[in-house]
Parts: structure tokens; sequence; C-alpha cells
């Protein structure tokens, strides 16, 4: 792990939504936004940043397209833990390339096109879908430097099944193969048995993959070294606890600086930890987080599920 700087660039980490062109190395990035995440009566909004090429207005584009609908797709995993909370399948999880829109679902991932998008059509026909028979419950979606794209599957152990929880890597020629076999096996695929239902990930510059984990109260660090290869049983680079402790962890993303923020699924709270409070070595960490966003018991919303950032140029 090496010491993570962010500057205000095109570099910054990817977010739960992104925006890629495959044909170019150096991805523009951007987040739309995922509705109801709650926060404090008298804490501002995940701050704005303003300064970023291409800013696009994705509330205008994506309301238009029908969000509500994707979003109404539930992942179908829902299960007690044995612990203080219920696992909350997430909303669908989705990431964009080329413009178009990538849903994991619960079931499989699906995409749809910029033209679907615009239709304003709420209940569309996936242009291309990602039934591969590896998956359990796929949960989220988030895309690399190089545009592959990892699949976050719960699995459905939870839930009484015998899929274990896992990363699925599925490369760019993969994806632009799509039209041909629709059913293709990962690249890549990662087990632990320190996962018990990931949901939710995020890269950060350095090629780290930050992963949030609902049931294991936990959010995981995986270096580029540990996901170039499968393996049955990784040893995450880091684990975080946070004291006070994570309620559920689902939502996961970066600002421009490198704060992150949790969004914590069982609770009704958003917890930011600053950057310079970020583990930069291997072991394992309780973090405090810097700051708590709160409903502060209004009731806005029953559990956080997600979070992204605007940008706004």
């Amino acid at each position: 792990m090496s010491n993570q700087k962010y500057t205000e660039s095109e570099s910054s980490p990817q977010k739960a939504l992104t925006l890629s062109r495959r044909d170019e190395p150096e991805r523009r990035e951007k987040t739309a936004e995922i509705p109801a995440v709650p926060i404090t009566a008298d804490l501002p909004l995940l701050p704005e940043f303003r300064s970023r090429a291409q800013a696009i207005n994705w509330r205008a584009a994506l309301t238009s397209a029908g969000l509500a609908g994707f979003l109404a797709v539930i992942a179908g995993v829902g299960c007690g833990t044995g612990t203080n909370h219920m696992l909350k399948p997430s909303p669908a999880t989705v990431a964009v390339l080329d413009k178009a829109l990538w849903v994991a679902n619960g079931t499989n991932v699906v995409e749809f096109t910029p033209t679907q998008i615009l239709a304003g059509n709420s209940d569309p026909a996936p242009h291309l879908s990602i039934n591969s028979s590896v998956f359990g419950a796929p949960q989220g979606v988030t895309f690399d430097a190089a545009g592959n794209l990892w699949v976050i599957d719960g699995g459905t152990v939870a839930a009484g099944g015998n899929m274990p929880p896992a990363l699925f890597e599925f490369t760019a020629a993969q994806l632009n193969n799509l039209g041909t076999n629709n059913a293709p096996m990962p690249a890549v695929t990662i087990n632990s048995t320190l996962f018990t239902f990931p949901q939710q990930a995020v890269f950060d510059p350095n090629g780290d993959l930050w992963l949030s984990d609902n049931g294991a109260n936990s959010v995981f660090v995986l270096t580029p070294q540990q996901l170039a290869q499968s393996s049955t049983n990784v040893s995450p680079a880091v684990s975080i606890a946070s004291n006070p402790a994570f309620q559920g962890p689902l939502g996961i993303l970066f600002d421009s600086v490198g704060n992150l923020y949790i969004a914590n699924n069982a609770s009704t709270t958003i917890f930011k930890f600053n950057n310079n409070t970020l583990p930069t070595r291997g072991g394992n960490y309780t973090l405090t987080p810097s700051v708590t966003l709160s409903d502060n018991g209004n009731g806005i919303h029953p559990g956080a599920v997600g979070a992204c950032l605007r940008y706004q140029g």
C-alpha cells in the first residue's frame, strides 16, 4: 500500500458510478446521483467540486431515463446474520462505460445504451447482459483504470445457499464480445473466508480496491497484485473496522481529495474518514470517523444504501 495522495485531476478515484471510454487509456470519471442518501439537517450535502473537465448533468439525464425504474430492481438476497441487523440487499448498483449504463441487479449484470437512457422508457429491455454461471447475487459493479468490469457478488451463503461471496473481473475484451457470448467466465475470481456479504467497491488512484462488506461490518482493501490473479482465499492487505462500529457498510466512495465516505445500511448515518486518517500500510485497523452525517432521527431513510458525489463544472 503506497502513500495515498489525491489531487483534483482526471486521475481522481473511481466512484460508484463512472464514465469512461473503452478506447481511451486515461478514463474521465464522473458520478451520477443515487437517491435517498440521508444527510444531517445541520451538515451540508457531500461537497460539490468544480473545475472538472467535461462535466455532465447526470441529474437531468438519468432522471429523464427513468433511473427510478433501474433502481427499483432489488438484489434478491436478504437475511439475518446472527448480528443485530439484517442484510439488506442494495438497490441495483450502476456504472457507466461508453456512456452506457451497467447495472448489477442481484441475478446478473445488464447494460443500457445512451439511446435507451435518453428515450425516457422506465422499463427498457437491456441492450447487453452478463449471465455468467458463477453469479450468486451480484450486488455492485465498478470499472478499473483499464476498463475491466469488476462485479461484487454477495453470494448465496447468507441466504442458506452454497455460492460463496466473490469478486469477479470481466475484461474489456469480454465486454466487447457480449453480443456473441453473454455468459463468459470471469478472467479473475477472488474469494476470501473474511468475506460475508460484500456489496460495493471503489478503486483508488493506486489501483487498490476498497470493498465494503455489509455482513462483516468491515472495509477490505485489495492491492493490484492481489487483484491480478484468482484466489480461493485472499487475505486483504487492509481490514478496517470503525469506532463507533459500522452498521452494515454499503455505499463507498472517495471525494476528489481522497476522503472516504461509507454509508451504513443498518442505520441512518454516513461516516467520513479524512484522507490523513486512512491506512497507508497493510494491517488491521479500527478508525474513528472524522465526521458522521446523520438525519438526526428525522426518519429520512431507514438505512443508507449508497452514496455518490455530484461534480459540476
